[in-house]
């Protein structure tokens, strides 16, 4: 949601602040209340703040399938509000588009919440959208919003506000009911830049965190020239830290942030010369481990604290796609993405420290039978009743590691670990130069990532013969008739979530193995509803998770847009496969839509494809997880690598594979699987949080966390 406003500092401001938001939005006033009022606090006249109202509302466009909002329109639902529309609008008609056409801002605005929005929206900017007014109308509508009519609460709070204030409620009524009142909508409409969502804030003309006070106030810091405020230094990064390091996620120097990842700056910083804890691959025991030590427990100054990943993005083989409008704000996990309560890493954690709401993965709670059992749960964003994705997890970690001052660091490939004079400690070598200092190592690595280390490093010079011997000990070195298998995660998005809005269709499973093969499941996909009493609800379905290409990966890998990453979207315009997939889901589905009296002509086809690629192919960094070992003969005989060799003895040569060295190894990749063990097999984080857990008992002395299941920690964590 967008709001236009000028909050009214000293001409002698040099920084620009310009917020969009919505007055129907919790987050826009969750910020304007928190994050923004401490940086207006803190910066004084130093910062010239504009608040601009307007955020995700449009005209009626000249797009397809735009429609003018019917009369009544006083809800999200009656207005038909549409974000492929809005995302239309924008591009055609928005900030940037060359020659907007005549009708771009003809008639009344259709808002995300209703016409009360754009009511609320237009009180905000007739009464001058100064941030007292502003803060004081969202302090204010929280409580009122519900307490009668909208439209009625919305001009009781802006009277109430406007009287506090001292400006002048008769200039501000004849101003919404005037031409002034769409004159200001209009300009609101024109300044207002394409955005992910709203709140949207841009500092010094670059996207800023609208969630974090301190990124914020940073922000804003390093675009003001020196000197600078007292203010700056109290907020100042620590040297090394990710705030010095690292762009915002989301920024102009991250362009790919949308789908979890920052883009490469383009001069590497230099790493830093020490770190009392280093963590070497930032999936899920990288984070953790590092978020134990630096937040959790607090074992360590969190400035000596650091994590180092590789690759663009943090996650690992967790991977939940976010913020692209085009795809209705979908969080789609096309990785890991659900656990159960049994697996006390990650579920105590997800419950526990890091305060994150569940639900069941089928919505009646059943148990799966090929999953021990059990029932299957996954992350949810209570605000929009979906899935909020399983990477939110990893993402809370990440930013209370930010926040504490730890140094996080993508695009830092490592080379090598060397010894150092100390006892214990270790020296990382990076691939592209220089060298820090560690005194504890946690190698997050999967199994190519750690073959390809040089031949130098201490694992493969000073390892343990059976360490040694066991990390090149895999499917693929010990199986004569190995073949490259893959992983494939497909989902269909639509504005339209139909077999759940037309067919109520929420649980079950169907298979469709001819091509394009197809395994749906209609609980596996998020799915977002607006508001109103019949809302659009936007989703997305899985229509493939094969764990081979003969059951159905093998049609999709064509698909694969770069190896580079595992993500693929394609898009209706630019690939067959979208419309290919949607016929076949029709012809599935036809008695279905017949019996409902439902024209399948009248349901449009997906917005988008996303895939998820996970190939176990030899150049591949990341395998499909969990893919460990096993004494099992179900993949043929007992590999040679494995004779004499106890699932006991597996996990310490592998963890902990240099004695006397506090350099250690946590990930899916080394686990070896053994069914007297385990409730359930160790899958996506289990297994590398509990060697985590156990490397930090060892190395550190950590003992177990208060919000850890006692017994759990002592089979599960200690027993390994």
């Amino acid at each position: 949601m967008l709001a236009i406003s000028a909050f009214a500092y000293s001409p002698a401001a040099t920084v620009d602040v310009d917020v969009f938001g919505e007055a129907a939005c919790p987050d826009t006033r969750d910020f304007v209340l928190g994050p923004l009022a401490r940086l207006a606090d803190a910066l004084g006249t130093t910062a010239s703040v504009r608040y601009t109202s307007f955020g995700n509302a449009y005209f009626f466009a000249p797009c397809a399938g735009a429609v003018v909002a019917p009369p009544g329109c006083d809800s999200s639902a009656s207005c038909r509000f549409n974000a492929t529309t809005r995302d239309c609008w924008f591009s055609t008609c928005g900030l940037g588009a060359a020659r907007p056409p005549d009708a771009c801002f003809k008639g009344s605005p259709r808002c995300q919440h209703g016409a009360a929005e754009c009511l609320a929206n237009r009180v905000t900017l007739c009464a001058g959208t100064s941030l007292p007014f502003v803060s004081c109308y969202f302090r204010a509508l929280g409580s009122e919003w519900a307490a009668g009519s909208p439209s009625t609460a919305v001009l009781a709070v802006g009277r109430r506000c406007a009287v506090a204030l001292g400006v002048r409620w008769d200039e501000v009524t004849a101003c919404i009911d005037g031409a002034r009142g769409g004159e200001l909508v209009e300009r609101a409409a024109r300044r207002t830049p394409p955005h992910p969502g709203v709140p949207y804030a841009l500092v010094g003309g670059r996207p800023a965190s609208t969630t974090n006070a301190t990124l914020l106030l940073q922000a804003a810091c390093r675009a003001l020239p020196r000197p600078r405020p007292a203010a700056c230094a109290a907020e100042s990064p620590q040297p090394g830290s990710a705030a010095a390091l690292s762009p915002e996620p989301g920024s102009a120097a991250a362009p790919a942030a949308q789908h979890g990842s920052e883009a490469a700056p383009a001069t590497q910083p230099r790493a830093p010369a020490r770190c009392a804890f280093a963590s070497v691959g930032a999936g899920w025991a990288g984070i953790y481990s590092a978020w134990r030590v630096a937040v959790d427990a607090k074992a360590r100054d969190p400035t000596t604290v650091c994590v180092f990943e590789g690759s663009p993005r943090f996650g690992g083989r967790t991977f939940t796609v976010r913020g692209d409008a085009a795809l209705f704000g979908l969080n789609i996990d096309i990785g890991a993405y659900r656990f159960a309560f049994e697996q006390h890493l990650p579920a105590d954690l997800l419950r526990g420290p890091l305060r994150l709401p569940t639900a069941c993965y089928i919505p009646s709670c059943e148990r799966e039978p090929l999953d021990g059992n059990l029932t299957l749960h996954k992350l949810m964003d209570p605000r929009l009743n979906s899935s909020a994705g399983y990477g939110t997890a990893l993402d809370v970690m990440v930013a209370e590691l930010r926040a504490a001052g730890a140094h996080l660091q993508l695009h830092k490939e490592l080379d090598a670990v060397h010894a150092h004079p100390r006892p214990t400690g270790a020296v990382l070598r990076w691939k592209d130069g220089g060298s820090t200092v560690a005194d504890s190592v946690l190698l997050n690595l999967p199994r190519h990532a750690l073959n390809r280390l040089s031949r130098d490093s201490l694992l493969f010079t000073d390892g343990r013969p059976l360490a040694r011997a066991l990390y090149n000990c895999s499917r693929e070195t010990s199986q004569a008739n190995y073949s490259a298998e893959a992983s494939v995660k497909v989902y269909l998005v639509y504005e339209d979530a139909w077999w759940r809005t037309r067919l109520g269709l929420v649980q079950g499973e169907v298979h469709a193995p001819s091509d394009p093969p197809m395994y749906i499941r209609y609980h596996d996909g998020p799915v977002r509803c607006g508001e109103g009493a019949a809302p659009a609800c936007a989703g997305a379905l899985l229509v493939q998770y094969a764990h081979s290409l003969e059951a159905g990966g093998g049609f999709y890998m064509p698909f694969r847009a770069s190896k580079s990453t595992p993500l693929t979207v394609l898009r209706g315009e630019a690939s067959e496969l979208p419309g290919l997939l949607h016929r076949k889901l029709l012809q599935m589905h036809a008695a279905r839509l017949a019996d409902a009296g439902i024209d399948p002509r009248s349901l449009a086809e997906p917005a988008a494809v996303v895939l998820g690629f996970w190939p176990h192919a030899r150049d591949e960094i990341l395998h499909p997880a969990p893919d460990p070992l096993s004494f099992s003969t179900a993949h043929g005989a007992l590999p040679q690598c494995l004779h004499g060799v106890t699932s006991a003895s597996y996990s310490e040569a592998t963890r902990q594979p240099v004695v006397g060295r506090s350099l250690s190894v946590a990930n899916n990749d080394w686990w070896l699987e053994e069914s007297s063990v385990d409730l359930i097999a160790p899958y996506w984080a289990e297994v590398s949080l509990r060697v985590a857990e156990r490397v930090l008992h060892d190395q550190l002395g950590l003992a177990r966390p208060a919000w850890l299941n006692a017994a759990y920690y002592r089979k599960s964590v200690l027993g390994i």
